[in-house]
């Protein structure tokens, strides 16, 4: 599959003056699994080579609304949620993943620890502009999943009303992973999901 792309890729960018495509396979040793310490540092990230050095010094977190595949939303959405990260002071990383019904944008934050709190506050109002905007998110960091269970609100929260039924009657300690998704046991609000 890789060599098919590699040449799409080089006949797209042929007709460019200037464009120089180079490329580099690590396939492995024969018989041993990859390890990223065998794989070359690259200069670019996201280069396409598996590896783990962004994370020696920077965590990630991820926005992925669930939007629908026409053009115009799309556009819209790429345009905030752009504005919202560059204004933030971020390097901006989507991609898309298009299907018949809906769309998966996943936008991809790399931060250091010292940008954490900037970066909450980021993915707050790309939260809030979802929601504005009539967008659920495919899926979220542990501490946002409240959030947007909190937007599932339709019939009078009917979805949250079975998720905790189902859950009491399947786990009702709530010992297993208590507010997974923002789906807790009946008669535990929002207060005490907080402390646990």
């Amino acid at each position: 599959m890789l060599p098919a792309l590699m040449q799409t890729v080089q006949r797209a960018f042929s007709t460019r003056p200037g464009v120089k495509i180079e490329s580099r396979e690590f396939s492995g040793f024969p018989d041993e699994a990859i390890i990223t310490a065998d794989i070359k540092e690259e200069i670019i990230p996201h280069s396409g080579i598996p590896t783990l050095a962004l994370m020696k010094r920077r965590a990630n977190v991820d926005f992925s609304p669930i939007i629908s595949p026409s053009g115009r939303e799309l556009y819209e959405w790429y345009l905030a949620a752009k504005q919202r990260t560059i204004d933030a002071k971020f390097d901006f990383f989507v991609d898309f993943h298009i299907y018949r019904r809906y769309a998966i944008s996943m936008e991809l934050i790399i931060y250091t620890i010292r940008e954490q709190a900037r970066v909450l506050e980021l993915c707050k109002n790309l939260l809030h502009d979802g929601r504005e905007q009539g967008h659920m998110e495919y899926r979220t960091n542990v501490r946002f999943m409240d959030q947007i269970a909190g937007k599932l609100d339709c019939n009078g929260f009917t979805f949250k009303k079975f998720t905790e039924r189902l859950k009491d009657m399947l786990e009702p300690n709530g010992v297993l992973s208590p507010g997974k998704s923002g789906i807790w046991n009946a008669g535990v609000s929002l207060q005490q999901s907080a402390k646990i």
